[in-house]
């Protein structure tokens, strides 16, 4: 299920608009509303453990990184954020 333009999750980043979806989650253009910047967004819709697993190294890795365009990982739960 696709996030809404608008919407606010925990209580920091907008969603902007969705830029791609694939097999496991989409990402979103998102507004940091802390920080005042945008920010890139990746849901994780599924995949069982091993994809969980995966999408937490992939946010290690990418938290070591510095980029004008900051990517921020959320793992979207089946409850409401």
């Amino acid at each position: 299920m696709a996030l809404a333009t608008g919407t606010v999750l925990i209580n920091r980043y907008r969603i902007v608009k969705r830029v791609g979806q694939g097999g496991f989650g989409a990402v979103y253009r998102a507004w940091d509303l802390s920080l005042l910047q945008p920010v890139a967004l990746k849901e994780n819709s599924g995949g069982g453990m091993e994809a969980q697993r995966q999408f937490e190294r992939e946010a290690q890795l990418l938290a070591g990184l510095r980029h004008a365009l900051s990517l921020i990982h959320i793992l979207r739960c089946r409850r409401a954020l």
